[in-house]
């Protein structure tokens, strides 16, 4: 018996051929939710967070690199700091900076997924391969209502490839008393390119394009995330009239890179008189923004826990 396929904490990569084109579908559960849930942000940071997990993972996807890719958003509203990063081992994690008395003013209902609450900034992403290689780092302006507005334009302006990208997060029912679950997914195509490494101009490929974007947008939103659907058959029906090829999915799961040797190199990193002045109690604490482990230091920079 076959096994079946996974359907949550994967990436999806598949290809169009006769429509030149190429894509990644990204479906988050358990990874997604327990991030945001240990987080416990409010809804509007929570659904952008899971958003920009999702994305993060879709385009890290689309690269041919071995280290880490992450997307930094940054601007004057009252989310001010957002970060995911994605390692080539499958690796997801993330976290926000906001400030909730200016956000609270700034929600209105149904703004959930509404970008606009970063303010003016922008989205950079980055490409680190270790530290013997240089890293790479693309960034565009904040624009749109959406991070795939801004994904989207970014993909266009700097490799010159015509994209449609979708992506969601919602906060999933409970069953059986059970408490709901966070959930995300992401839907990223592109036009493959030509020899120049761009998208093609003549007719053929401009009414190729044409066609596939009017296949994709008939994905709800909504599917993106549905607990109920596997990869396969939210992709084979947007392109049931052509030759969809699946590759194989490659897993996702959270883990955070803390630990207590990086945090021993901050604190010992700082003169004494900082350490003097950051300690309360005779002791400093690291707590770490992406999972929440702590960990404490005498002012000579000696663990005192380590976990």
């Amino acid at each position: 018996m076959s096994e079946l396929p996974m359907s949550d904490d994967l990436i999806q990569p598949f290809r169009v051929d006769s429509l030149i084109a190429r894509g990644r579908l990204v479906r988050l559960g358990n990874v997604v939710n327990a991030i945001l849930a240990q987080h416990d942000y409010p809804e509007p940071v929570s659904v952008l967070l899971g958003e920009a997990l999702a994305l993060t993972a879709a385009l890290a996807d689309t690269l041919k690199f071995d280290g880490t890719f992450t997307t930094q958003i940054q601007g004057d509203g009252p989310i001010r700091l957002m970060i995911a990063d994605y390692r080539t081992d499958g690796a997801l994690r993330g976290y926000a900076g906001f400030d909730a008395d200016v956000l609270t003013g700034h929600v209105k209902p149904g703004a959930s997924g509404d970008a606009r609450l970063f303010g003016a900034g922008h989205l950079a992403f980055t490409v680190d391969q270790g530290p013997d290689q240089d890293r790479y780092q693309g960034m565009v302006p904040l624009e749109g209502t959406t991070l795939a507005d801004t994904a989207r334009s970014y993909l266009t302006r700097s490799e010159q490839l015509r994209a449609e990208i979708d992506v969601a997060t919602v906060r999933w029912p409970a069953e059986n008393g059970g408490a709901p679950s966070w959930r995300a997914g992401c839907l990223v195509v592109q036009q493959m390119p030509d020899s120049d490494g761009r998208s093609g101009d003549d007719w053929s490929q401009l009414e190729r394009w044409a066609e596939t974007k009017k296949q994709v947008t008939r994905l709800r939103r909504a599917d993106l995330a549905d607990p109920l659907a596997i990869a396969p058959a939210l992709i084979g029906p947007l392109f049931r009239r052509y030759d969809v090829r699946l590759h194989e999915a490659r897993p996702l799961r959270f883990e955070c890179r803390c630990s207590h040797e990086r945090a021993e190199n901050v604190v010992r990193a700082l003169p004494q008189a900082d350490r003097v002045d950051l300690a309360v109690d005779g002791r400093l604490e690291i707590t770490c923004d992406y999972c929440g482990a702590q960990y404490l230091f005498d002012i000579d920079g000696t663990a005192i826990n380590q976990p």
